[in-house]
């Protein structure tokens, strides 16, 4: 799990809770407007239960599964603070926290700080680097255990496996997105985080799975970090 998707999960359950009150909201709208002449309609004996009573029943669950949802999202707002408070930059803490604990817009954050909306996106760049996200963050139990292999030069390697069996977090293990909570990743005889992330960047490349466009010019998107 990269740093950007650590952060975001906040936004995403955050999101999730709007969308199932808006559901309540649309069903309560539904039964309000039923209720009335649901009553003045004669019963069936033979039906087991009224559609008005499962609608009803509906809602009250997506209630309670709203309960637990913000429950999480405490929890999680909390846990990304003080990850963010490690960030020793109190400008990349303050960007940090308005984009992934208050969801402000970059637009908006370009404001509030000053500066221009592409130098902030840079900025953003940059703070990602310094958040560190412990390989043990999934679920709560360790992605990868006892892993050992070694590539030799000019050796193709591929993963292959389920989802969420620890392909994406080994392969961004070598750049260091995040760094390995024990044992070591070498490159050369020389472990990656001896190294600096710049130039580990410098040299590896990367194919996203995803698309993903940020909001820039076309050449900033071309060239992905290579200022020069």
């Amino acid at each position: 799990m990269t740093a950007k998707e650590y952060l975001s999960q906040a936004r995403y359950l955050d999101n999730r809770i709007k969308s199932k009150l808006l559901q309540i909201d649309s069903l309560n709208e539904l039964a309000t407007r039923c209720t009335p002449s649901y009553f003045d309609m004669p019963k069936s004996p033979n039906r087991e239960g009224s559609r008005m009573e499962s609608a009803i029943l509906d809602i009250i669950e997506l209630e309670d599964e709203i309960s637990k949802d913000v429950v999480e999202l405490v929890a999680l707002k909390k846990e990304i603070v003080e990850v963010i408070k490690q960030v020793g930059n109190t400008e990349y803490q303050t960007l940090l926290e308005e984009r992934y604990l208050c969801f402000i817009t970059w637009e908006q954050i370009a404001v509030d700080m000053g500066y221009e909306l592409r130098y902030i996106h840079k900025l953003h760049g940059k703070a990602l680097e310094e958040v560190k996200v412990p390989a043990s963050y999934e679920g709560g139990h360790e992605v990868l255990q006892n892993v050992s292999l070694h590539i030799v030069p000019g050796e193709t390697i591929a993963f292959v496996g389920s989802s969420g069996g620890g392909k994406t977090t080994l392969s961004q293990l070598i750049p260091r997105f995040y760094d390995v909570t024990e044992g070591r990743i070498s490159v050369d005889g020389v472990d990656v985080r001896k190294a600096t992330q710049e130039s580990l960047h410098k040299n590896i490349g990367v194919v996203q799975q995803d698309v993903f466009l940020f909001a820039d010019s076309i050449a900033e998107n071309i060239r992905y970090g290579r200022l020069d």
